[in-house]
């Protein structure tokens, strides 16, 4: 089965579809991850296939994407400003996209990922969405007004009818939607159609990327340290943001490593109690940490969950404070600190009060066994192979 899986955004957007193409492959298919260009060192690591899509993506032009971003409260407002930034390039990626799906068996997409349905439709090709987040489903008026304009002006252009809801309800694949979500923190539910399946997260393991060996001595020279990563977020001012960091690991008097992310954070000198690391893979790292002070994104969300380690979060847009908030309902997380609201006091407070209170360390532990059982990219794989049986013998 050659299967082509394609997403677009930032690094918690593409890991999932990495952890899933690497399943796909130990398990003699043949998985081709068309991503932007941004990415082909990750599988090129992993020994997959790589099909660039789009432009690359310079670090400036992030920037500019995410502070905008940031700066803005109301979803409509982001919504708008993300189609706007995609929309220009959104052709080329189609196109490319259709002619790397030729002869593929399946294409498996984001849902945010504007031309997956598209080439599905446009070829008739058996179709799967993985979805990173467990509260998709319909949008608002207001988004469906904001988005469909813009998307179904696209399709016309390639030929293709208009959709009711194209950035949510229809960007669902009618065929398999996989939701790469615990099945401890959202069930499946009988109120799903039968096609939206639970699979459980998924996970990366490369064991042949070796942390730094000056890492695995300071982690090894005292107490567990906090480990605080914002990943993909891009900062304004990084300089401003580490020094509020290195502020409150000092009013929580601990040890901390702080990882560098897109922002760039923590570059030059550090105090003797933090460590500052470029990427470290957090199946590594979190288990070793005492807690994860992150920004709530969806992976970085389940490798904590999955390390069975309570956390500090610091949600900045999108669906991150949706993913604090379930933390903190699961009893892993004491504290959710908004990013406009963060301070050096109000976070050296809730470190110290999380690694002070046993309550949240267990039921961060509890959960981490229940996850780790769980073959969420296995259950996936299944699934797929299935669709793509089903739809062989009905074209017979």
């Amino acid at each position: 089965m050659r299967a082509v899986l394609t997403s677009f955004g930032s690094t918690g957007d593409a890991q999932p579809f990495l952890a899933l193409a690497k399943e796909l492959q130990q398990n003699g298919h043949q998985p081709v991850l068309a991503l932007s260009p941004n990415f082909k060192s990750r599988a090129d690591d992993n020994e997959i296939e790589f099909a660039p899509l789009g432009p690359e993506l310079k670090p400036s032009d992030i920037r500019g994407v995410i502070t905008t971003q940031l700066g803005m409260k109301d979803p409509i407002e982001q919504a708008r400003h993300f189609l706007d930034t995609v929309m220009p390039i959104m052709p080329r990626i189609y196109h490319e996209l259709r002619d790397i799906c030729r002869d593929a068996d399946v294409l498996i997409s984001s849902p945010h990922q504007i031309a997956g349905r598209m080439v599905h439709e446009s070829l008739e090709i058996p179709f799967a969405t993985v979805h990173l987040s467990q509260f998709g489903g319909a949008g608002s008026r207001d988004l469906r007004e904001a988005s469909a304009p813009l998307i179904n002006r696209f399709r016309a252009d390639e030929g293709l009818p208009p959709l009711h809801d194209p950035l949510t309800t229809d960007a669902i694949s009618p065929q398999l939607a996989l939701f790469a979500v615990s099945r401890f923190i959202v069930r499946q539910g009988t109120q799903r159609p039968p096609h939206h399946r639970v699979t459980g997260f998924f996970f990366l393991d490369d064991e042949r990327r070796r942390p730094d060996p000056q890492l695995v001595e300071f982690i090894e020279g005292g107490a567990r340290p906090v480990v605080i990563t914002f990943g993909s977020v891009v900062h304004e001012d990084p300089e401003a943001l580490k020094e509020l960091l290195l502020r409150a690991v000092e009013k929580a008097n601990c040890r901390a490593v702080i990882q560098h992310g897109w922002s760039g954070l923590a570059q030059g000198r550090v105090p003797a109690n933090v460590y500052a690391t470029g990427f470290t893979s957090h199946d590594w790292l979190f288990p070793r940490a005492a807690c994860v002070v992150h920004h709530g994104g969806a992976g970085t969300t389940a490798a904590a969950l999955r390390a069975g380690v309570p956390a500090v979060i610091v949600p900045h847009t999108l669906d991150q404070p949706i993913w604090a908030e379930f933390v903190r309902a699961l009893g892993c997380a004491k504290t959710v600190i908004p990013f406009a609201a963060l301070d050096a006091e109000k976070l050296g407070r809730a470190i110290l009060e999380t690694l002070a209170e046993p309550r949240y360390l267990e039921s961060a532990r509890r959960l981490g066994e229940r996850i780790r059982a769980e073959e969420g990219v296995k259950t996936a794989r299944e699934l797929i192979e299935q669709l793509v049986s089903e739809s062989l013998l009905s074209r017979v």
